[in-house]
């Protein structure tokens, strides 16, 4: 009883300062900068750290009923308000106890911030069973493990919660993007918080803290939650999980999201290289003897597929769909084969002449390897392949389709059948070559 009491009185001492942060997120959330690039993490591993999980009370959550009743929206209000306050309580005295002064302030106001704006949740594994969906658990909040009335006043500061809120989103967004929350090679967005000098502002100077904290603030969170609030502002339908939120549930993304939101699994970055070269490919004379159409056609379909559920394709996908036993992942629905990776010997050994200086060589390691280009590491490299290709592109006037007429055309056919590149009766497929033309929108 005493312990209640003085959970009680903990959160009745800084209702106000509460209240007053959750309206200055709220009045605050127009100037979030939701500025989100691809970025690319050699790791694939996602892990929770138990000493940083995060524990909530739910003796202290709303009833469910009083929740749905529209007179009891203040009430409500302020028992989501008691629960930010234990959550940074417990924030403040057991995780950030470990750690330096301003790091322990931010995970506080973290928490706070969190729960204030719903980006907590569970999700259901049976009748009245609920699991968190974040680095998250139920407990009890005792003397022991939260801090006092006044230490949690000194620590609250309201003007940190927009920043709070843009570093949670921003390592959830990498988790999409990389399947990690703070990659190696960090997007351009990410780098800005990190750099733009807003973070030190608030005593965080030390790139590790920095670091340290999108981490374990992000992991708090709810994965499914957030990307649903992404899935909203798109108007996209990706079959997510459903999810219970935790909190007062206002938070909304701006529509300047849909402008960053586009990238692909950490898993299938190396699609974006293939399909770019297939779509010059397309474009250029050597369609006309490439003999994997339907391929390329495969490629162009899958990508398409991937940016339209990106979640269907992502190493999480069996946790972050629903019924994925039953619907996502039967072999009907199941993906395909990665098909770029068939063709990379045929795309590289055609980029090498068409676009030899090429940033692409450079930027994907799936195209070079030592600084040479790789196309014979792969299965599907043909050495009259690379015949023919090389001889459309010593003879510059064909090495493109525009404004062509049919003479350069017969032109090659008759060299390369001098050359025994081709057979004596080839005949150009254009049923099969305008089906590729069409799939890449040429």
């Amino acid at each position: 009883m005493e312990v209640l009491n003085r959970v009680d009185s903990l959160c009745e001492d800084i209702t106000t300062e509460l209240n007053a942060l959750g309206e200055c997120i709220y009045e605050k959330l127009s100037d979030i900068s939701w500025k989100f690039e691809e970025i690319e993490c050699v790791t694939s591993k996602v892990t929770l750290f138990n000493e940083n999980k995060l524990m909530l009370d739910e003796a202290y959550f709303p009833n469910e009923n009083a929740t749905a009743n529209s007179s009891s929206t203040t009430t409500t209000t302020s028992a989501w308000d008691k629960v930010a306050a234990g959550a940074a309580a417990y924030a403040h005295k057991t995780i950030g106890s470990k750690y330096s002064q301003p790091v322990r302030h931010w995970l506080t106001n973290a928490a706070s911030t969190a729960v204030q704006y719903g980006l907590l949740a569970r999700y259901s594994t049976g009748i009245n069973v609920w699991t968190p969906e974040g680095n998250w658990f139920s407990g009890k909040w005792t003397s022991e493990n939260t801090a006092s009335a006044e230490e949690l006043r000194c620590a609250i500061d309201p003007s940190m919660s927009t920043l709070c809120i843009n570093v949670i989103i921003a390592g959830i967004l990498n988790y999409c993007q990389s399947n990690c929350y703070t990659p190696k090679n960090m997007s351009n967005y990410a780098l800005q918080l990190l750099h733009n000098g807003s973070m030190e502002k608030f005593g965080i100077s030390n790139e590790n803290d920095k670091l340290l904290i999108m981490e374990i603030t992000s992991q708090w969170c709810s994965r499914i939650k957030i990307i649903q609030l992404i899935e909203s502002v798109l108007k996209a339908s990706w079959d997510l999980k459903a999810v219970s939120s935790i909190g007062q549930c206002r938070l909304q993304l701006t529509p300047q999201i849909k402008e960053y939101f586009d990238f692909l699994p950490i898993n299938w970055k190396d699609i974006h290289p293939a399909v770019c070269i297939a779509h010059k490919l397309v474009k250029s004379n050597c369609i006309y003897f490439a003999d994997f159409h339907r391929q390329l056609i495969d490629v162009k379909i899958q990508l398409n597929a991937i940016q339209e559920n990106p979640f269907k394709y992502h190493c999480d996908c069996k946790y972050l769909l629903k019924n994925n036993d039953n619907n996502n992942h039967d072999n009907n629905n199941k993906p395909k084969v990665e098909n770029h990776k068939l063709l990379f010997g045929r795309l590289i050994t055609f980029f090498k002449y068409a676009e030899p200086h090429s940033q692409l060589f450079q930027q994907y390691k799936c195209l070079n390897c030592n600084g040479k280009t790789c196309e014979k590491q792969y299965s599907d490299y043909n050495k009259n392949w690379e015949l023919i290709v090389q001889h459309i592109y010593s003879n510059n006037e064909y090495s493109t389709s525009s404004m062509m007429t049919i003479t350069p055309i017969e032109e090659i056919i008759k060299k390369l059948q001098e050359l025994k590149l081709i057979s004596n009766n080839f005949k150009i497929d254009e049923v099969s070559v305008s089906s590729v033309r069409e799939a890449y929108q040429i």
